[in-house]
């Protein structure tokens, strides 16, 4: 069956000034792909969590989705989707 995760991050004001010089040069924020790999690591746990508890045995196909919930707030959502097998 689909199994599904989510994570809301919130940035924090010295990752969005660190981000707004990084845009400004035109670099990349090292603070923000930090943030985004720490979001994406708990809800790919969070995933395997609630795919155990379906009792499956891997999951297969899936999709990430990366969404700034606030424009003000900077909070990052990162949400994931999959199917749940179970091998017979």
């Amino acid at each position: 069956g689909v199994v599904t995760a989510h994570v809301v991050l919130g940035t924090g004001p010295i990752t969005e000034f660190l981000g707004g010089m990084a845009d400004l040069l035109g670099m990349q924020s090292e603070t923000y792909n930090e943030k985004i790999t720490e979001a994406e690591m708990v809800c790919l746990s969070k995933l395997r969590g609630n795919a155990y508890r379906m009792r499956a045995d891997a999951i297969i196909g899936i999709h990430i989705t990366y969404t700034e919930l606030t424009h003000i707030s900077g909070m990052l959502l990162v949400c994931m989707a999959g199917t749940a097998i179970k091998n017979v």
